[in-house]
């Protein structure tokens, strides 16, 4: 019975402790992570330059499956956005991520932030909405937006759950 619940508990406790313990940095309140869904409006240009594979409308499987960009200065800003909140990119960085997405109505939760180096983990939940029961939609083409403390970074990798 011992080494039954060993086998099926050390797996699971280990990383959950190492990463307790500081091996990890996956402290959301700690980069001030925030999702930003209102007030953001694209350049057209910016939107078709970033299409992704989508099984049901473009077939394409030489597009890749998602596309990550890190916007540190106002240049860039300019290349991408006609509308955006206040951002101080001398304190302040935005990510974005766009996917093929089914669950288009429901919003981003960031479940964790985890920094390795210069490569930046985020897990983000796509929260269900009271009791829902059949929202899933044909798969659209979705924007992930983030605003957060500025890091020095080089890589972004996300990974969305439904």
């Amino acid at each position: 019975m011992n080494k039954l619940f060993l086998i099926r508990v050390l797996p699971v406790l280990i990383p959950f402790v190492i990463c307790t313990l500081g091996g990890c940095d996956m402290d959301i309140s700690k980069y001030n992570v925030t999702v930003v869904e209102t007030g953001v409006k694209f350049k057209e240009d910016f939107v078709m330059a970033n299409t992704v594979y989508n099984p049901m409308k473009n077939k394409d499987e030489t597009l890749p499956k998602f596309r990550t960009h890190i916007i540190k200065d106002q240049s860039k800003f300019d290349e991408v956005f006609t509308a955006f909140p206040q951002i101080d990119f001398k304190k302040e960085m935005i990510l974005i991520y766009v996917y093929t997405c089914y669950y288009n109505g429901r919003p981003h939760k960031i479940q964790s932030v985890e920094l390795d180096g210069k490569i930046l983990k985020i897990d983000v939940k796509l929260k269900k909405q009271g009791l829902v029961v059949g929202d899933m939609s044909s798969p659209m083409h979705r924007f992930l937006v983030i605003k957060m403390d500025s890091l020095d970074i080089k890589t972004v990798k996300f990974e969305v759950f439904e």
